[in-house]
C-alpha cells in the first residue's frame, strides 16, 4: 500500500466523541447527509442508550463473587 493511499485527501476527516463509550470516531460517507445527528460510533452504542445497565451490571456481579472466592 503506497502511502497516499494511506492517508486522506483533502482535508482532515470531522471526529466525534461517542456519547455511549466516550471513543473518538471520525465521519464516514454513509453519515454524509445527517453528519449534525450523529452521537454514537455503533448501533451497539446506540442500542446501549436504551440499555445502560447492560454494561455496568456484569462489572458489579464481578466485584461481588471476587470477594467471595477463596
Amino acid at each position: 500500500m503506497t502511502r497516499a493511499a494511506r492517508e486522506p485527501r483533502g482535508r482532515p476527516r470531522p471526529t466525534k466523541i461517542c456519547a455511549a463509550c466516550g471513543r473518538p470516531f471520525e465521519w464516514r460517507k454513509k453519515w454524509e447527509s445527517c453528519w449534525e445527528q450523529v452521537r454514537y460510533c455503533s448501533d451497539r452504542c446506540r442500542r446501549a442508550r436504551r440499555l445502560n445497565a447492560h454494561w455496568s451490571r456484569p462489572r458489579v456481579a464481578c466485584q461481588c463473587f471476587r470477594w467471595r472466592v477463596p
